[in-house]
């Protein structure tokens, strides 16, 4: 018996990596219920590397260093790294364009990564992450 369900990918934003690992967090119960339908929807979820070092420093500025340890630890999600390219195009697109002005640079550095892997979807719980793909 083959499956025939489609696979779909979402990128996943350091705003919902802390909102799922904090409970104390206000949008954390919104989180997991979004993680939940994103999960039974058959999304296949990824981070980069900058998601995870934000998201690391986050936990242990709110939550502690133990804490942040021991999420780091238990992350079970795919991890994309970018690449020299990816970042010259990031830093060019966050010094060229207005629009991105007040992005940081990990917002950037994510966005071209979700570009590059022709990625449209977001699980972010930060209202300011909005992603314009071209």
């Amino acid at each position: 018996m083959s499956d025939n369900s489609e696979i779909y990918v979402a990128f996943v934003d350091s705003s919902a990596l802390v909102a799922l690992a904090d409970s104390g967090d206000a949008t954390h119960r919104a989180a997991v219920s979004a993680y939940e339908e994103l999960r039974s929807a058959n999304y296949r979820l990824f981070t980069t590397s900058f998601a995870v070092a934000e998201a690391f420093e986050l936990i242990t500025i709110g939550l502690g260093s133990a804490v942040a340890r021991q999420w780091l630890q238990a992350l079970r999600i795919d991890v994309y790294h970018l690449d020299p390219d990816d970042f010259s195009r990031a830093r060019n697109r966050l010094v060229t364009d207005e629009r991105l002005a007040s992005r940081t640079l990990t917002d950037a550095l994510n966005i071209t990564a979700m570009e590059r892997l022709g990625v449209r979807d977001a699980f972010a719980v930060d209202p300011d992450f909005v992603v314009e793909l071209d």
